[in-house]
């Protein structure tokens, strides 16, 4: 951050000693626009504050036509989709009535969160515009004001003769007015247009097809000791009583050169590790797609992700983070590789120019991470990172960098899905699962969403065929579509409308035991919940509970809430707290799915627990699996010690009950005894 605020103070001194104002302007990614810097010398330029415009950048937009400000609009979108350098010439009055012409120029850089920002300078080129307004009127020469105008002035015959010089153009090129009035124009120009300036004359004398004529051109001058000088050019025409001449409007840019180096320094290079930045990359990307009309080939571009990169920030600092990530950029470039760029705090990109096939690929990648996840000596300390990749190759030009760099991202959140320091290419069908993601993300915010969801109860038994109780289950019907629950689950907690589903669970569960006691052979059995742990951790948790319970007319003991492992390592005092609330009221609980998590021992004694619940992950090879008879005997053995019944789930065969007994288990629920059906299919009974 300090390099940039850097980069801006040298920016904004070099101003000082130039025709431009230094500005900073961002648009957001709803196209709000601001300035985030603005030179002070530009109050006295439109006649407005500085300080306002920085609060209101439409005070500014206020002072043009609104085709003008349509127009501008126009030009600032076009720039931002894409990233092209934005010009516009602009006229304005000032609040005292006074019309001044602007000229922008600025180089945009796309951030992170989709805001784009413009770097660029403004020039007053009132001077200008008037003395062409004024020429295009009389096509009279006004020596006075062309003689003062910072750019420099030509103007030449129907033969290519020099007629005119201002006083800047002779300063430009070094010559005197007798030197250079009456020689060919040609003498002013780089090698390749001075020998075809002759003809294009005679084109558009021939034609009047106007290739140049009206037009911004960038060429290479020269000067009187034939060194060049980059030039913007602007070429009108002129008639006359004495036939017709042309003039030409040119602007020194060297010292614009200049100034976009210090831009580019800031715009495309990050400062940490002098590598280049997001933007970049993506200019980069769009050359490869250019090139790709025109030569065949394949080009790769990989993401890499640091995994827990903000545990190194926490632990050491982030002198150590910041250092971290400059030896990071340093493996990396020791590759050699086609182009590298940082595009985040703790991101890379590597894009490849490549003829390999997959698996050399995978292979190269492999290389890449393996180095990266080598520990590094920072400051002394030895420190060490994974690092999770996904990549996209891409062989034709059909693609936008907007395209290369979303379809890489979307291989990387995928490898980053299955777990850290994985590599994971891109596949079309990757869309499809994120495409219908995002639909049913809308679809679980949606008012009448309840009206789609149902529940289901899975029966539970004892090793003596006694029914222990149920468990509940969401079941989501969307357009006759069944909708599993791992991944509407997620999603809803993702989103928030799991705190909707979950009370609405509680709610149904609570009906349905009052109904169940109402019926001699079910009047015992207890429902048990799956809680998430957004859900859990709400504020109000408890109380909506206990007030359901209480509305309901149930038992407490009757209900009986599932909890994850992943949940009570999350916050434990909060965790044991609620637990120890609701149990004193008699609610049990059971950890779901254990054996699959990371709970420590000595944690699990300090809840009050009912229950174990063996994952079905290790009871579908159990009866042929020794490593699955190992875990699930040694819970069994655990629970005995901490006094805690075990339940197993997933039991769909004769095997998987005999191999459980076997072991000890004495409580199963599965589908041996009985699928999931809906609440009339037991109450009938």
């Amino acid at each position: 951050m300090r390099d940039t605020l850097d980069n801006l103070y040298t920016l904004d001194t070099l101003a000082t000693f130039t025709p431009g104002v230094f500005y900073q302007f961002l648009m957001t990614k709803t196209q709000q626009f601001r300035f985030v810097k603005l030179g002070e010398r530009f109050s006295s330029i439109c006649g407005l504050p500085v300080a306002a415009l920085l609060h209101d950048a439409s005070l500014l937009f206020n002072c043009m036509t609104a085709e003008q400000r349509d127009e501008l609009i126009c030009d600032i979108l076009h720039s931002s989709q894409h990233l092209t350098e934005f010009y516009g010439c602009i006229a304005l009055t000032k609040p005292d009535g006074k019309q001044i012409w602007l000229e922008a120029r600025s180089s945009p850089e796309a951030m992170p969160d989709g805001d784009i920002v413009w770097t660029g300078f403004v020039y007053d080129v009132t001077a200008r515009e008037q003395a062409l307004a004024q020429l295009a009127k009389s096509s009279e020469l006004s020596r006075t004001i062309l003689d003062n105008m910072l750019d420099s002035v030509v103007s030449i015959n129907e033969q290519g003769i020099v007629i005119y010089a201002n006083q800047t153009a002779l300063s430009l090129f070094g010559y005197q007015a007798e030197e250079l009035v009456g020689k060919n124009v040609s003498c002013l120009m780089g090698a390749h247009h001075a020998s075809q300036h002759d003809q294009y004359l005679q084109h558009y004398a021939n034609t009047k097809e106007q290739r140049i004529i009206g037009s911004n051109r960038v060429v290479q001058a020269k000067h009187k000791d034939n060194s060049l000088i980059p030039v913007e050019l602007r070429i009108c025409e002129l008639d006359n009583a004495h036939g017709r001449s042309y003039l030409g409007v040119m602007r020194d840019l060297s010292h614009k050169l200049m100034q976009q180096q210090a831009i580019d320094q800031l715009t495309l290079q990050d400062a940490l590790t002098a590598l280049p930045n997001r933007t970049a990359l993506n200019r980069r990307i769009n050359q490869c797609i250019d090139n790709l009309a025109l030569n065949p080939t394949q080009y790769c571009l990989i993401c890499l992700d640091a995994d827990d990169f903000k545990l190194i920030n926490e632990g050491y600092g982030f002198e150590h983070g910041d250092e971290f990530l400059r030896q990071c950029a340093r493996v990396l470039s020791d590759f050699g590789l086609y182009f590298l760029a940082r595009t985040g705090e703790d991101e890379f990109a590597v894009l490849l120019e490549t003829s390999e096939g997959r698996p050399s690929l995978e292979q190269q990648l492999g290389l890449i991470v393996q180095a990266l996840a080598k520990p590094q000596q920072v400051f002394g300390d030895l420190i060490s990172c994974n690092f999770t990749a996904g990549a996209f190759c891409f062989s034709t030009a059909d693609f936008t960098y907007s395209d290369v760099v979303r379809s890489a991202e979307l291989a990387l959140h995928y490898a980053k899905s299955g777990g850290k320091g994985r590599i994971a290419f891109y596949d079309h069908r990757l869309d499809q699962h994120q495409r219908q993601h995002a639909l049913l993300d809308q679809y679980l915010r949606t008012p009448d969403i309840l009206s789609q969801f149902y529940l289901v109860y899975q029966p539970q038994y004892d090793v003596a065929g006694h029914l222990l109780g149920f468990e509940a289950l969401m079941r989501w019907r969307h357009q006759e579509q069944a909708i599993a629950p791992d991944v509407f689950i997620p999603l809803a907690e993702r989103n928030g409308a799991i705190f909707m589903l979950g009370k609405w669970l509680l709610q149904q569960a609570c009906q349905f035991i009052r109904q169940a006691q109402k019926i001699p052979a079910l009047a015992h059995c207890r429902v048990s919940l799956n809680i998430s742990a957004r859900q859990f951790a709400s504020a109000h948790f408890t109380d909506e509970v206990l007030t359901e319970i209480r509305r309901s007319g149930i038992t407490h003991s009757l209900l009986h809430l599932e909890l994850t492992e992943r949940l009570l390592l999350e916050n434990p005092k909060d965790v044991v707290a609620k637990m120890q609330l609701l149990n004193r009221c008699g609610i049990t609980f059971s950890l779901d799915d254990f054996g699959t998590g990371y709970s420590s021992l000595a944690y699990l004694k300090q809840l009050p627990l009912h229950e174990l619940k063996i994952d079905k992950s290790f009871v579908r090879d159990l009866p042929v699996n020794s490593s699955d008879r190992s875990i699930v005997s040694a819970i069994l053995l655990m629970a005995g010690g901490l006094d805690l019944e075990v339940i197993a789930e997933g039991v769909e065969t004769e095997l998987h009950r005999q191999s459980l007994q076997q072991l000890g288990c004495r409580r199963f629920q599965g589908y041996l005894y009985g699928q999931p059906m809906r609440a009339e299919h037991w109450l009938q009974h």
